[in-house]
């Protein structure tokens, strides 16, 4: 399926920028994503993108190589949780040799979800098809009579939570880049207790701009540190298109 690029006044609005992105890179349609990304500042959308930009270098589609040095230079000078990991990728993309990691079509939003899991629920990916199993789909799988053999290395990776202490440093770090310090205040005062992570929405809510670059922000630093656990474990995230290298 074809995404519909954004058109006009659309360009300046960067929900609807990302949502295109998402929607490009879901589809595997590469050729939108690269249109978009060149006539943008590539710098919100690093981690969004990455895994999509790999392939599409890889496969020399029109434009992906020029892309992809440009994301190379954004990312080596941000260095955020796997920056470097999506850096290197690209760079086995543009010039080899190939990468060292496994190949696994895994959705880096998916592992995101649960390596953020506050309740520390944890779960798996299949190694077969790069599924991601949360906890209570291993336990119903269980429970219907289908188990989910997880002593099975070689058909299982186990995902372990890393609670709620990932997802509090990036409303941490978030606040010290604001420049309003009126807004920085009210999101520190927020943050200070329990109940951190209702209150720091409710302040976001009341402002649209806020809520915007944060939404950005988050989900660039989630994805990231799904890229970096799934290097650390031996793999790398190609679309979910392309074939399993075992």
């Amino acid at each position: 399926m074809r995404v519909r690029p954004v058109l006009g006044e659309t360009r300046s609005v960067p929900d609807e920028i990302r949502r295109t992105l998402r929607a490009a890179a879901h589809c595997g349609d590469a050729t939108v994503m690269i249109d978009l990304l060149n006539e943008i500042d590539v710098h919100p959308y690093l981690q969004l993108t990455g895994t999509t930009l790999v392939a599409a270098t890889a496969d020399r589609v029109s434009g992906a190589d020029v892309l992809a040095g440009r994301c190379q230079t954004a990312l080596q000078a941000r260095c955020w949780d796997g920056d470097l990991d999506l850096h290197a990728d690209l760079g086995a993309a543009l010039t080899g040799p190939p990468p060292e990691l496994q190949s696994l079509p895994t959705a880096l939003d998916d592992l995101a979800q649960l390596l953020d899991n506050a309740h520390g629920e944890g779960g798996a990916i299949n190694l077969a098809d790069g599924t991601v199993w949360p906890r209570p789909a291993i336990e119903y799988s269980d429970e219907i009579g289908e188990p989910v053999d997880l002593d099975d290395s070689h058909r299982w990776l186990i995902v372990h939570s890393q609670g709620a202490e990932p997802a509090f440093q990036d409303m941490v770090t978030f606040i010290d880049l604001l420049d309003d310090r009126t807004a920085a205040e009210k999101l520190s005062s927020a943050i200070d207790g329990r109940g951190a992570f209702r209150r720091f929405r409710r302040v976001l809510d009341a402002h649209d701009e806020l809520h915007t670059r944060w939404s950005g922000y988050a989900e660039e630093r989630r994805l990231g540190r799904a890229r970096a656990w799934l290097a650390r474990a031996g793999y790398r995230p190609v679309p979910e298109n392309l074939p399993t290298v075992l």
